[in-house]
């Protein structure tokens, strides 16, 4: 937190104090949490606003400039109902009911309900049948208030390359809570945000990243600065969130107040949104407000996607000069910008292409190889494979007078068999240059996105044709290079196991268990087991050591899942202790409660 920043927000308390008029207790509440958040103590508050009384005495004796030095040192004892408090969760409870409506409640219930996007999906179905009941259930608490906010679960999600970052699993109550906050939020955003800003909007609203990356195609600029932020998620100040949606929304009285608790409550610190809900994409969006408006106030030619942003410049001096500018209101709100991903370009080297499509392109073009020398060495299968007028089949198998790449193009729709062996050769032989030592970030190794389009080629073959890699050795190896392609190897392994489960099994015999897996990691490789009977059986004794495993908790409740499909496990008996409340209460929503008697369940009142 820079200096500037603190004398900035003392000047805005100055200015509250010292004003004409009664200042409102929750403007004065608001603006001095935002300085204990930046680390000024009880005491440098009370000093602060002591010298200011001072002041008043020794020029204007303003009566009203004392009553609000006296109201101000009261809210920093605590001493009203809007003093600074250090306990988030008791305050959070307080102010929760103040803040929230039946109508946001219910209008954010159907988010509140969907899967964080980091972790195993459960089936929605489900957890939607018993959607009305728990908005009853929660809003009860509220209205009585008996909620109480509790601590996040939180589980290392793998990104690119070997780092991670913090999914976070709330509880029911708290997913509806922050939900309903949301979608309060919402309704003010899309209208406050400048139209340059792309996604979120709010509620979903807006563009596509599509409409992102084509920005520049509408501007002059010779020059297109491409960057994001980095840690963004994890760098959000509560205190700072709070004062933005009551400033830039005009959301005035509990609101903000509750938001900021909750995030405390919940964060177990001042900082951070909780990674893969969607409520967490209004909140971000919101947090960039003032910074939108900025480069507006500019006129910079500017694009936002989530903290993904380009921005114009007529010349690389100006992209630079306005990279730097860009860092320093950044810096003012404790963000920084990911060196990695930031590129200036020439408009025009932007506009052709030389980003991602480019490697995409690249292996467009090794498949097209591959399934071209698939036909060379297999002439027979070909012809069987394909259908070619005589005359054509002539030349091309016989005369060898016409390539085969000139009639590829004209047979590729009847060509799925070739064409999935070849994005598997490749992603094959991607996996054997690791083995041999190569860097996954070679000049000459996939990219992710290529990884990712391989891997979906091939569930596409077993899905539609049932199209089997030989071997799954080589998403072993990716796997531990690359784990952040969990999620697309537990689609491939889906989509073979209802084929041949067998194999499957293996793999994951081999797999799971590894300390070197994150617990996400592991709990992805097991959604096969969980929607598969039959591969759950196989797995049954793998999956009830799994259940007592205390270190990998969210892989201890998909074993749980996978074993109460087979009967091998029941509610209330068998539900591992030492899984937290968040955890216990996903694994009930994720159970089909459309088979079961809809009564009230002990575990759910639990």
């Amino acid at each position: 937190m820079t200096d500037l920043l603190i004398v900035g927000a003392l000047d805005r308390l100055r200015g509250l104090v010292a004003a004409s008029d009664a200042a409102y207790p929750e403007q004065i509440a608001q603006q001095l949490r935002v300085l204990q958040r930046m680390g000024l103590s009880k005491q440098d508050l009370v000093v602060h606003l002591e010298r200011l009384r001072a002041q008043n005495d020794a020029t204007h004796a303003d009566e009203q400039v004392e009553d609000n030095a006296l109201l101000a040192l009261d809210v920093v004892e605590g001493l009203t109902r809007y003093g600074l408090s250090w306990d988030a969760a008791e305050k959070a409870a307080t102010w929760v009911p103040l803040a929230l409506d039946r109508e946001h409640f219910e209008a954010g219930s159907s988010h509140a309900l969907t899967t964080n996007d980091l972790l195993p999906p459960r089936s929605e179905v489900s957890a939607d049948n018993l959607r009305g009941s728990l908005v009853s259930k929660y809003w009860e608490e509220i209205e009585r208030r008996t909620y109480k906010p509790t601590i996040a679960d939180f589980f290392r999600a793998p990104k690119p390359g070997l780092t991670t970052r913090p999914a976070a699993l709330l509880a029911p109550p708290d997913q509806f809570v922050y939900e309903g906050l949301a979608e309060a939020v919402a309704d003010q955003l899309e209208a406050a945000l400048p139209e340059h800003v792309v996604w979120p909007r709010g509620r979903d609203a807006g563009g596509t990243h599509t409409d992102f990356v084509n920005a520049p195609t509408l501007w002059d600029s010779e020059y297109v600065l491409r960057t994001d932020m980095a840690r963004f998620y994890e760098s959000i100040d509560h205190a700072y969130l709070s004062v933005l949606v009551a400033q830039q929304l005009n959301i005035r009285g509990s609101l903000p107040i509750a938001l900021e608790a909750f995030l405390d409550a919940v964060m177990r610190t001042h900082t951070g949104l909780p990674q893969g809900l969607k409520g967490s994409d209004v909140f971000a969006s919101a947090y960039l407000m003032d910074v939108d408006r900025e480069l507006e106030r500019r006129n910079w030619p500017f694009a936002r996607y989530s903290d993904d942003m380009l921005i114009g410049a007529a010349s690389f001096e100006e992209a630079r000069a306005r990279l730097r500018e860009l860092e320093a209101i950044l810096r003012e709100r404790s963000l920084t910008l990911a060196g990695d991903k930031t590129r200036i370009m020439k408009r025009s080297a932007y506009l052709s292409g030389l980003t991602a499509e480019n490697a995409q392109e690249s292996l467009r073009d090794r498949v097209r190889n591959e399934v071209i020398l698939w036909f060379k060495e297999n002439p027979e299968e070909s012809m069987g494979a394909v259908k070619l007028p005589e005359p054509v089949k002539w030349d091309v198998m016989y005369r060898e007078s016409i390539p085969w790449e000139e009639v590829l193009d004209d047979v590729s729709d009847q060509l799925l068999p070739p064409w999935i062996h070849a994005y598997e050769s490749i992603f094959d032989s991607e996996a054997a240059r690791l083995l041999r030592g190569g860097h996954p970030f070679a000049e000459d190794a996939l990219s992710l996105s290529e990884l990712r389009s391989c891997l979906v080629f091939m569930t596409a073959g077993a899905q539609v044709a049932g199209i089997l890699p030989e071997s799954l050795e080589s998403a072993q190896v990716m796997l531990d290079w690359q784990p952040s392609l969990v999620r697309e190897v537990s689609a491939l392994l889906s989509a073979i196991s209802g084929r041949s489960p067998e194999i499957v099994r293996d793999f994951l015999a081999a797999r799971l268990g590894r300390e070197a897996d994150s617990d996400l990691e592991s709990a992805w490789l097991m959604s096969p087991v969980v929607s598969q009977s039959r591969l759950a059986a196989l797995l049954k004794p793998v999956l009830i050591e799994m259940l007592g495993d205390r270190n990998k908790p969210l892989s201890a409740a998909a074993a749980f899942q996978a074993l109460e499909h087979v009967g091998a496990a029941t509610l209330g008996r068998d539900v591992p202790e030492h899984l937290s409340a968040a955890l216990r209460a996903e694994l009930l929503l994720s159970l089909d409660w459309t088979s079961r008697e809809r009564q009230s369940h002990p575990e759910i009142e639990a």
